[in-house]
């Protein structure tokens, strides 16, 4: 016989491990995007989206990607879900992913928002700035759950954080960064 004690926390235990398998970042359009649990099947309206889903730690967990995701050589086996500029949805749809990543101002916004509507969940990027690329790495990271951090295939958000000062430097005045 189970005590009430023992009853009690086993429960809460359930109830954490439930709670943490939440997780939640804000995007670049200044919107919270939160999944249940870590997202486990990936499109990538981008080939820039592509690039740092991989470089995330998120790559294993992609399903479809749009027309000129070709690197890592990796993303080329992806099925394709059109062109950044077009998307097919029914193609987006039928991998039934639990997480798009789309890119502000590349991706048709009506096509985005029609995703959401039929109730996919769409984190938008617009990484602007060498520093915003390092943040949006950190996010994907998150969205790709534990498994997704501890594969990335390098220390890619501390590396851009740390050389952009030098960047500042060399480009001064032309108002890349």
């Amino acid at each position: 016989m189970i005590r009430p004690t023992a009853l009690l926390a086993l429960s809460l235990s359930l109830l954490a491990t439930a709670a943490s398998a939440r997780v939640c970042v804000d995007d670049d359009a200044d919107r919270r995007v939160c999944l249940e649990q870590p997202a486990e099947r990936i499109v990538a309206l981008s080939p820039g989206a592509t690039e740092l889903l991989f470089d995330a730690g998120g790559g294993e967990r992609l399903v479809g990607a749009v027309s000129y995701s070709d690197f890592p050589p990796a993303a080329k086996k992806l099925p394709r879900v059109g062109s950044y500029k077009r998307l097919d949805l029914e193609a987006i749809l039928a991998l039934k992913p639990d997480l798009v990543v789309a890119w502000i101002s590349g991706n048709p916004g009506t096509q985005v928002d029609r995703l959401e509507d039929l109730g996919l969940t769409v984190y938008r990027g617009e990484p602007l700035r060498f520093t915003d690329v390092a943040d949006t790495l950190e996010r994907l990271a998150v969205l790709a759950g534990p498994a997704g951090r501890q594969r990335r295939r390098r220390p890619f958000p501390g590396r851009h954080r740390r050389a952009a000062p030098a960047l500042r430097r060399r480009r001064a005045g032309d108002g890349v960064l």
